[in-house]
């Protein structure tokens, strides 16, 4: 299968989240996975072969922090196939806005062992690949299901918020008859600053109050409308009460 992709980090940690619990007195980024996100999901048009075959990501919106001059912030996009029974290559290109780079494509146990995947950066993006044999389907442990996550990073360079685009999409049958798939896959990425934890217009103390009960594991970085990257203000890669301290400090218009 081949893909092109333009994207962002490694936040699709976010099952290890669900198994993990916050520490007292600092919540460290490695806990976190992904930011704060939309769960929804954008489907591309059916293909033919034997039957259809749909391609969806979730979610379609995230929430993203930039990165730092110490580190980026990660987060992923999950790709689902549905009807793949018939499929041996997928090919597709994926667009990312400057600052975001995607730094991995990771299969699922859906994926034959041993698939080939490849990742080429490009004059327009990313071109990821699976699959290099039309004698052998891509993925056989059934024919729904998730397919594999897109691992991207957000660097301070990321300036405004802007769309990741999977475009491109073709699939070739184990017969080696190819066809492309004709819609586009967009995901939004809503920038966020450093500060603004609820994800609102403003920062307003109603942020350092989150900040403080990250904290003391009153709420985690799963919590619904916390986006949990824009808690860590310095950038240290902790979430502490040093960092409350310094939302309220950009309140008081004292930084």
């Amino acid at each position: 299968m081949k893909m092109n992709v333009y994207c962002y980090d490694k936040a699709c940690c976010a099952l290890v989240l669900a198994a993990m619990s916050l520490t007292v007195g600092e919540v460290t980024a490695a806990e976190t996975g992904a930011p704060a996100s939309e769960a929804r999901q954008t489907v591309v048009t059916n293909i033919g072969f034997n039957g259809t075959a749909t391609l969806t990501v979730a979610p379609n919106a995230l929430r993203v922090v930039p990165g730092t001059s110490k580190s980026s912030t990660t987060f992923c996009i999950d790709v689902y196939l549905e009807n793949t029974a018939t499929i041996a290559v997928l090919d597709a290109t994926v667009e990312v806005p400057a600052g975001v780079t995607l730094d991995d494509v990771t299969p699922t146990e859906r994926v034959v062992e041993g698939t080939p995947i490849s990742k080429d950066a490009s004059s327009d993006g990313y071109n990821v690949t699976m699959g290099s044999s039309v004698t052998q389907a891509l993925a056989v442990s059934g024919n729904s299901g998730k397919l594999c996550s897109l691992q991207m990073s957000a660097s301070e360079a990321f300036a405004s918020s802007a769309n990741v685009v999977i475009k491109g999409v073709t699939a070739m049958d184990t017969n080696g008859n190819a066809k492309a798939f004709g819609d586009e896959l967009t995901v939004r990425l809503e920038r966020v600053e450093r500060g603004n934890v609820n994800g609102e217009d403003a920062i307003t103390a109603n942020d350092a109050s989150l900040v403080l009960q990250l904290v003391a594991s009153k709420i985690s970085a799963r919590t619904e409308g916390v986006v949990y990257d824009a808690a860590d203000v310095n950038g240290d890669g902790q979430v502490t009460a040093q960092d409350a301290s310094l939302i309220l400090q950009m309140v008081a218009g004292k930084k």
